[in-house]
């Protein structure tokens, strides 16, 4: 079986999918959310007949923003799914994955194929992941407008109302180069990886690659949004500085492009 992974602001939505579908009408013996698929009778110990109507979690985003009491609870779920010859399809994101969550979902997933989905033009990646760092919103607004559609209108509208700043931090940086390494280290080092390149990627492909047609909530397209002019000159030039730094002498090795000169 397969799952996917990626570092945040990707539109890992859209590629998802494809995923849900696959698992959805692909394999009886899945879990998946937000959908009323019956399963067929399944024997474990005792017959019974098991109908999966949804799930008592109620996001794709499984590991999402959990409280530590919480974490222990829907991995004894996902465990017990295993254990009962079940697939859960759900989308992961490299944030979501820290410290020992990290170590367990190495393990737990050590036998499937992990598809990464990643930007080669890193350095707009990059930017991206910088301007949604400063609007902070809440998880369930970003997942529905900005990972999922981005709905710039509603996008740009919280930002005048909330006075919003897009500045360069330090720390930013920090972590968007965190959940690369992640991304690359953690994870496409140690696991069977079979890595999707964004720029690559159409609905026709896809289709075909997985063998299924997607739910159609969401269309690969450019964002009406520049997040390039919401930055300072001088902003600008020091995560110029610091990309291009990094790149020389880490980033280029993992297959990313360099175009930072675009802009």
């Amino acid at each position: 079986m397969f799952r996917l992974i990626s570092v945040p602001y990707s539109n890992n939505q859209w590629v998802y999918q494809w995923f849900r579908s696959f698992f959805r009408w692909k394999v009886d013996n899945a879990i998946t959310f937000h959908n009323s698929k019956k399963l067929p009778s399944i024997r474990m110990g005792e017959d019974f007949i098991r109908v999966e109507q949804k799930s008592n979690f109620s996001t794709d985003y499984f590991l999402k923003d959990l409280e530590p009491a919480e974490i222990e609870k829907r991995i004894s779920w996902l465990e017990q799914n295993k254990h009962f010859g079940l697939f859960t399809c759900y989308n992961t994101e490299t944030v979501d994955l820290q410290g020992s969550l990290l170590t367990w979902w190495k393990e737990f997933y050590k036998d499937e194929v992990i598809f990464t989905l990643q930007h080669k033009k890193l350095w707009s990646h990059f930017i991206r992941y910088c301007f949604f760092s400063n609007i902070n919103l809440p998880y369930n607004k970003i997942m529905n407008n900005t990972r999922n559609g981005f709905d710039n209108d509603y996008i740009k509208s919280y930002m005048i109302t909330n006075k919003v700043q897009i500045v360069y931090k330090e720390e930013y940086w920090n972590s968007f180069l965190k959940q690369i390494r992640i991304l690359n280290d953690d994870i496409g080092s140690t696991m069977k990886v079979s890595a999707l390149w964004y720029e690559d990627l159409s609905q026709e492909y896809l289709t075909e690659k997985f063998e299924t047609q997607s739910a159609g909530m969401n269309y690969k397209s450019m964002s009406r949004i520049d997040y390039f002019t919401y930055f300072t000159k001088e902003d600008m030039l020091k995560m110029k500085e610091v990309f291009d730094k990094r790149y020389d002498h880490e980033l280029q090795y993992y297959g990313y492009l360099n175009n930072s000169n675009e802009y």
